[in-house]
């Protein structure tokens, strides 16, 4: 068996049993339930194998060739959790979508929008968020940066010039 085989059968095993306890059970800690699940998933497959001796070929597998596997295996598993982490949280830019999707071809006043957006779970917990953690003051209607909330401004601002990307993402 290839060490890639090995590898991806790992990912696929992990990934269904991902799925298989999404569809069971929702977890409050997800990602820390997704990290468990492509930690333990594979060491338990392993132990399964030799303990039935379904998998002679690991008798095969050199330290370095072992290394290889746990490395691409950690690797994949890992880029995953990061990309589903992002899929898992929802996004200010397709809920602006969706919302103007939802009023159809003639679209919604931009006032309409702004008061969606305040009011959206999703982007006023968000909104919620930066105030408690004291990066925005929300007073009589009005919102502006504390000192901290500058600073990461500028920092952004910052890094936008340094790798010539639009301020704003």
């Amino acid at each position: 068996m290839s060490l890639f085989l090995l590898g991806t059968i790992l990912l696929m095993l992990s990934f269904g049993v991902h799925i298989v306890l999404w569809r069971l059970v929702i977890r409050d800690r997800r990602i820390l339930t997704l990290l468990a699940i492509f930690a333990i998933t594979p060491v338990l497959v392993i132990l399964a194998g030799i303990a039935t001796s379904t998998l002679p070929a690991l008798d095969e597998f050199s330290m370095e060739s072992t290394f290889r596997v746990a490395l691409f295996y950690g690797a994949f598993s890992l880029v995953y959790v990061v990309i589903y982490s992002g899929l898992e949280s929802e996004s200010p830019t397709l809920a602006i979508i969706s919302y103007i999707a939802s009023r159809g071809d003639a679209g919604c006043i931009d006032r309409e929008l702004s008061d969606h957006i305040m009011t959206d779970d999703g982007i006023g917990s968000r909104v919620d968020l930066m105030e408690t953690s004291g990066l925005i003051n929300l007073k009589s209607g009005m919102c502006t940066l504390t000192p901290k909330g500058h600073f990461f401004a500028a920092f952004f601002e910052f890094a936008a010039r340094f790798f010539r990307l639009p301020l704003g993402g």
